[in-house]
């Protein structure tokens, strides 16, 4: 999936980034983790949108591109490529109508560090919203949830601090769930990493990305107690491969 995705980038002239794991995996032993459970990676914003476009009609038939378009019900920030011969176990409470292995990917927003605190508050809220437009949350869910994480107060103050500071140094914030972010001096010029048997793109300095986003022992294997997975099995359709 991964190598047909990135076939279908380079064809298009799509800029992309491995991240978190498979980043991880790739700078370290140049293997997928096998722990993990899928691909990440992420694509700059200016492309962002073209690209769904893009996947949408040019993606091989085995897979679809999981984004608003495509799965009415679907409220993520970021969208999925899925494998359409398959279903993860336990299935998830989504209902989704794909639910196969999975990469997902992600939009990197060139921001200023003033506002990093700010992005992420913003769009907490916004994955909240489009939880209850889809009917994922009830408006009272939705409203003891934006309450709970103080989320308005959070927002408004974010805006008024960050009238007072002068961090104006750019980077780029990664739409994952947590919004890593890493300075634009460790991004380019973009550097290709060897990841089974492919090589894929990523941060020029991927080692600072590493260090910021898992800390400093990102290059010792943790304990197999803490080698989590939160899937237990993949179920398969050959007749669809």
């Amino acid at each position: 999936m991964l190598k047909e995705l990135v076939q279908i980038f380079e064809s298009y002239g799509i800029r992309y980034c491995a991240v978190g794991g498979t980043l991880l995996g790739a700078y370290t032993s140049h293997k997928f983790i096998p722990w993990d459970e899928d691909i990440d990676i992420a694509v700059f914003e200016e492309d962002y949108d073209r690209m769904i476009d893009i996947l949408i009609e040019k993606i091989p038939q085995n897979m679809i591109c999981q984004c608003n378009k495509t799965e009415p019900k679907y409220y993520h920030e970021w969208i999925k490529v899925r494998d359409k011969g398959s279903v993860i176990l336990p299935k998830s409470d989504s209902n989704y109508l794909e639910e196969g292995v999975w990469i997902d990917i992600y939009k990197l927003q060139r921001i200023k560090r003033k506002h990093i605190d700010l992005k992420r508050a913003e769009g907490h809220k916004k994955y909240l919203l489009r939880r209850l437009e889809v009917g994922n949350i009830t408006e009272k869910e939705y409203k003891a949830r934006v309450k709970q994480n103080k989320l308005n107060k959070r927002i408004f103050m974010e805006r008024i601090r960050s009238l007072f500071l002068f961090d104006n140094k750019y980077g780029y914030l990664i739409g994952t769930a947590s919004k890593p972010f890493v300075d634009e001096e460790y991004v380019f010029p973009l550097k290709e990493y060897k990841f089974e048997d492919m090589y894929i793109t990523s941060f020029n300095k991927a080692s600072q990305y590493l260090l910021n986003h898992y800390g400093k022992e990102y290059m010792n294997l943790p304990p197999e107690n803490e080698r989590y997975i939160s899937i237990s099995g993949v179920k398969y359709n050959l007749s669809q491969k």
